[in-house]
C-alpha cells in the first residue's frame, strides 16, 4: 500500500456540499430540478423531473452548481446511488450530495471508488433516520478516499474499469433498441390497427408473415375496435396490489442481502426476504408516477409502487405496453405529493384482442425481450466484476495487467 494515498473527500475534491433544501415552485417553462429519485442506475432520469423558473435555477446554482465530471450521490430517501456527470449539466439539484471534482481523472476515480462494494458497505453503515434514511453531509466530507500516488496508475485502472462500463452501456443501448422494436409492433397492431386496415384494402401487411395476418379481422365493430375484440380494464386482466415496507434494513448487495427491493423508479436497495414471484409489472404509486417496468426475478417491492400480475403470463408484454400508454399524471389524486391508487389503476381501459392475436404478439415480442434479459444478466456480471476489481487493485491482490486480462475475457 506504499504506492497509495488517502485523503478525506473534502480534501480530495474541490468541495463536498449538497443541493438546495428549499422547494422551488414547479413551472411550465424553465430548467430541470432533480432529487434523489431522479438518479437511477448511475443515470439521471429527466423524464420524471420537473421544471423550475430560471431565477430559482440561478439561485440554487449559487449554492450548489453542478459541473461536468462532478459526482452526485443520493443522500436522502434512496441512499447510495452514484452518478458521474459526463456532459454539461442542464439541471439543478435538491437534497443530493455533490462532490466537486478537480478534473476528469479526479471525478472518474471518485465515481469508481464510491461504486466499490467495500465503500458501499461503509456508506450503508453511516445511514441514519427511522422514517427516512439519510447520510449527513459531514459524513460524506469525512469519507476517506484511497487513491494511487501515480497518475499513470490511476489512469490505467480507470481505463480497465471504463472498458466494462462501455460494454454495459452498449448493452443498455441495445436493450433500448429492442424495446423500441417491440413497442413499434404494439403500436402497429393495437393502436393503429395496421393489419386490419391492410387486409380491408386487400393488401398483405408488410411487417408480418401471412399466417399471423390471417389472425386479424378485416373490419371494425361499431365501438371502433376490430371485430371480435373487446374493451376491458386492467382490473379485469390483472391482479393489482401494492408493495410493502421491506422487513429488514435495506443494504447494498451482499451474501445475505441479495434480494432486490424495487420502488417506483426501479431497484432501490437489497434485502433478504422475497415478497413477490415473477413475472409482473410495476408502476409508481407515490412520488414517482409514470414509470412502468417488467420484473423477472424474485424480489421485494416497496409500498411506493403498485404491482400488476397478469392473469395469463402470455399477455405480460401486451399489458406492459398498454400500461405505458396511460397518462398517469391525469390520474394523480395526491395533494402534497403525486399519488396513484389501486382503484384508479384498476379502472384503466385496455384493448383485449382475441387469444390468437394476443398469443402471436407474445411470440413476436418474447424473442426480443429474451435478448433484453440476456443483456441484463451480462450487465450484472460485468458490474460485479467492475466493483470487485477496484478493491483487489487497491489491496495489491492483482495488478493492472491481470485485471486487463479479466476484462478482455469478459467483454
Amino acid at each position: 500500500m506504499t504506492n497509495w494515498e488517502q485523503k478525506k473527500a473534502s480534501d480530495f475534491c474541490l468541495s463536498v456540499r449538497d443541493g438546495t433544501h428549499d422547494s422551488p415552485k414547479r413551472v411550465n417553462d424553465g430548467k430541470y430540478l432533480i432529487t434523489s429519485r431522479h438518479i437511477v442506475g448511475g443515470e439521471i432520469d429527466l423524464a420524471n423531473a420537473y421544471l423550475i423558473s430560471n431565477s430559482d435555477y440561478d439561485e440554487v446554482n449559487r449554492r450548489s452548481k453542478v459541473d461536468r465530471w462532478d459526482v452526485l450521490f443520493t443522500m436522502i430517501g434512496t441512499v447510495g446511488e452514484v452518478c458521474l456527470v459526463k456532459n454539461e449539466p442542464n439541471f439543478a439539484i435538491k437534497n443530493i450530495g455533490l462532490f466537486k471534482s478537480k478534473n476528469e481523472l479526479n471525478g472518474k476515480w471518485l465515481y469508481y471508488f464510491l461504486q466499490s462494494k467495500k465503500t458501499k458497505q461503509l456508506l450503508d453503515s453511516l445511514k441514519r433516520g427511522t422514517t427516512q434514511a439519510y447520510i449527513p453531509l459531514a459524513e460524506l466530507r469525512n469519507l476517506n478516499i484511497l487513491y494511487p500516488k501515480s497518475i499513470n496508475e490511476a489512469q490505467n485502472i480507470i481505463s480497465v474499469l471504463s472498458a466494462l462500463d462501455d460494454k454495459i452501456e452498449n448493452n443498455h443501448r441495445m436493450n433500448e433498441t429492442l424495446e423500441e422494436m417491440a413497442q413499434a409492433i404494439f403500436k402497429s397492431w393495437f393502436v393503429d390497427f395496421d393489419p386490419v386496415h391492410a387486409k380491408a384494402t386487400g393488401n398483405a401487411p408488410a411487417h408480418m408473415d401471412a399466417e399471423t395476418a390471417t389472425l386479424f379481422p378485416t373490419s371494425f365493430a361499431e365501438d371502433g375496435l376490430p371485430e371480435g375484440w373487446d374493451n376491458k380494464t386492467l382490473g379485469d386482466v390483472c391482479k393489482i396490489t401494492s408493495g410493502k415496507r421491506p422487513p429488514t434494513k435495506m443494504t447494498a448487495p451482499d451474501s445475505e442481502n441479495n434480494i432486490s427491493v424495487y420502488g417506483g423508479n426501479g431497484i432501490a436497495w437489497y434485502t433478504n426476504e422475497v415478497l413477490f414471484e415473477p413475472p409482473f409489472i410495476i408502476t409508481g404509486r407515490v412520488g414517482t408516477l409514470g414509470t412502468v417496468y417488467r420484473v423477472y426475478e424474485k424480489c421485494w417491492v416497496s409500498d411506493n409502487a403498485l404491482c400488476c400480475f397478469p392473469s395469463n403470463k402470455d399477455v405480460l408484454e401486451l399489458i406492459y405496453f398498454a400500461m405505458k400508454e396511460i397518462d398517469y399524471q391525469s390520474l394523480n389524486t395526491g395533494s402534497t405529493q403525486p399519488l396513484l391508487t389501486q382503484t384508479t389503476l384498476k379502472t384503466q381501459n385496455i384493448i383485449a384482442p382475441t387469444k390468437e392475436v394476443a398469443s402471436a404478439f407474445h411470440q413476436n415480442t418474447e424473442i426480443l425481450f429474451k435478448k433484453v434479459l440476456a443483456n441484463d444478466e451480462e450487465n450484472k456480471t460485468l458490474a460485479e466484476l467492475r466493483d470487485t476489481l477496484l478493491p483487489k487493485l487497491m489491496s495489491g491482490e492483482i495488478r493492472v495487467k491481470d485485471a486487463e486480462q479479466e476484462v478482455e475475457a469478459a467483454v
